[in-house]
């Protein structure tokens, strides 16, 4: 059991002056992804969907490999499919270490930093700001 005497707690790590070398505390995460990022994946075409068979373990490695290779991906949802987009979207990118960046109908975006494409220089779409 724990009890908490005012003022005998420990102090908070959150309180006392924000370091600026360690940048802001707590920072803005309302727009995680630049709207630059959401218009770059209008312009890409899906290339995997989620059909009956819902989210099995070759669909995972899939999509796996094509982040590792795009960064970027563009995911289509059947109609017979017994998941909607967004379960879908939230178990995939769960699974394999993706955010989700937009679900829109049937279809939803998946990113994450593919390390291959780091160690090149060649990330296209981190913006900083």
């Amino acid at each position: 059991m724990h009890v908490d005497i005012l003022g005998h707690a420990p102090k908070s790590p959150l309180c006392g002056p924000n370091l600026p070398e360690f940048g802001p505390r707590f920072p803005d995460s309302s727009y995680n992804y630049s709207a630059q990022l959401r218009g770059l994946a209008n312009s890409i075409d899906t290339i995997l969907q989620v059909g009956k068979g819902g989210v099995s373990e070759n669909m995972l490695i899939l999509v796996e490999k094509a982040l590792d290779a795009r960064e970027l991906i563009k995911v289509h949802v059947l109609e017979n499919c017994e998941y909607t987009a967004r379960e879908a979207a939230d178990g995939i990118a769960e699974a394999v270490n993706a955010d989700v960046v937009q679900v829109i109908g049937r279809k939803f975006v998946l990113f994450r930093i593919s390390p291959e494409i780091v160690t090149k220089n060649q990330t296209p779409y981190c913006t900083s700001g």
